[in-house]
């Protein structure tokens, strides 16, 4: 069973509660506390799956709070509080105080609290943070709300990651272990929380951490409608090819739609249209989406 598959089921499975307004399937839940609405979401990072052993842990601990954050962000969530769970080896003093200032350096800077946790020991590294969100606008953004004839477009390039990880694949152990910032795109991205507020009249939203074409397909899917794009308007990163940008991950760019051009926000580049056919078309060719699946690797189709 694929990754896409087992989360398909789960929503198969899910049971319905009056308070759980967005379940699983989406970037996060939103959850209906009287009045006010929570927006929940959660990731995890392996030691050999999402970094090397050699990573700097400044750079883990920087990294574990954006993918978190960015996923709120497509919800059209501000984050407000966090809980860490921390399962390790060892407890090395040195890498803890490099993970936890870089991690509450982030946390900072995204307005956002560190409330509690867990910690356990492990073989290996498994670092799970939930970040617990307030709603800017009175409806959440969703993966299934785009329609037909909506334009599609992106918060910046994308591809760098993808660029640099193919790069440190290659590199020395001693290298790998440098925060430099040549590998600024993999080990330090930013989440687009500069962009929130400008995200009101957009359609559907999802952030692009498994690819972009597979996170399209994603939004597609969830929406009903099909996609075509056109390639020499996807932003790609300098150091980045063009299959880098469609199948890499980890960028955590915003890839949304909107109604029309005139309402897409500054900062935001349109890279397409949806359409009726519930497939996407790159240049007028069929184009398989494949990126990020954790059970059977980057080149998975979706």
């Amino acid at each position: 069973m694929r990754e896409f598959e087992f989360i398909d089921d789960l929503m198969r499975r899910s049971v319905a509660h009056p308070n759980v307004e967005v379940g699983i399937g989406d970037d996060a839940a939103v959850l209906k506390l009287d009045s006010k609405r929570l927006v929940v979401t959660t990731d995890t990072m392996v030691e050999h799956v999402h970094f090397f052993s050699e990573t700097p842990a400044a750079c883990i601990g920087h990294k574990l709070v954006q993918m978190n954050v960015s996923d709120l962000v497509a919800m059209g969530a501000k984050p407000k509080f966090a809980t860490l769970n921390l399962s390790l080896p060892s407890m090395s003093s040195d890498w803890l105080e490099a993970f936890m200032s870089a991690l509450n350096s982030a946390l900072s800077v995204a307005d956002c609290v560190l409330v509690g946790g867990n910690t356990t020991s492990s073989a290996q590294m498994h670092l799970g943070l939930t970040v617990f969100g307030e709603p800017l606008f009175s409806k959440p953004l969703l993966r299934s709300t785009a329609s037909v004839g909506d334009v599609i477009a992106v918060s910046g390039s994308l591809g760098g990651a993808a660029a640099v990880l193919n790069q440190l694949y290659e590199l020395p152990i001693e290298l790998r272990a440098l925060d430099n910032p040549d590998y600024t795109a993999w080990h330090r991205p930013t989440a687009r929380l500069d962009l929130l507020a400008s995200l009101a009249e957009a359609t559907s939203m999802i952030d692009i951490s498994d690819g972009l074409l597979q996170d399209l397909a994603h939004l597609c899917q969830q929406s009903r409608v099909g996609a075509e794009l056109i390639s020499a308007s996807i932003p790609v990163t300098d150091n980045a090819t063009l299959n880098d940008a469609l199948h890499g991950g980890e960028d955590y760019q915003l890839l949304g739609t909107w109604r029309d051009l005139s309402v897409v926000p500054t900062g935001f580049r349109v890279i397409g249209r949806c359409v009726s056919e519930e497939r996407i078309l790159l240049d007028q060719q069929v184009i398989e989406p494949k990126g990020w699946d954790h059970f059977h690797g980057a080149e998975s189709n979706n």
